[in-house]
């Protein structure tokens, strides 16, 4: 009896240490899987990475392109404010054209009115 009982309980252990290393073989596969897929994870993370250090390099040298273009030169600063002052110079001359041919033509007007005014025959 007492052999039996002994040969039972190394059966029985046999089986717990069979079941306990299924368990841990099960969760070995778990972890496995999931450490494949974190994984996937990092390497897609590590692409969009890369994707978006190479896109901040590029509106980096965009930028220092526009500010290259939007600081004028010298010489090209003075020549813009020449070509505007030139221009509304230009503007200034046109109005004073238009105004002096609108004073010839009031005065044209007037003279016209007076004209007018001695050819009326007052009737009393």
């Amino acid at each position: 009896m007492i052999s039996e009982k002994v040969e039972l309980e190394k059966v029985l252990q046999l089986i717990r240490n069979e079941i306990e290393t299924s368990e841990v073989a099960k969760k070995i596969s778990e972890l496995d899987s999931k450490l494949v897929e974190l994984k996937k994870a990092v390497e897609g993370i590590v692409i969009e990475l890369t994707y978006i250090k190479s896109e901040l390099k590029d509106l980096r040298e965009n930028s220092r392109e526009k500010r290259a273009v939007l600081r004028p030169k010298e010489g090209e600063g003075i020549e813009r404010i020449e070509r505007q002052v030139k221009a509304e110079e230009a503007k200034i001359d046109t109005i004073k054209r238009e105004k002096s041919e609108v004073e010839k033509k009031a005065e044209k007007v007037e003279e016209a009115q007076k004209k007018d005014d001695k050819d009326l025959i007052i009737c009393d």
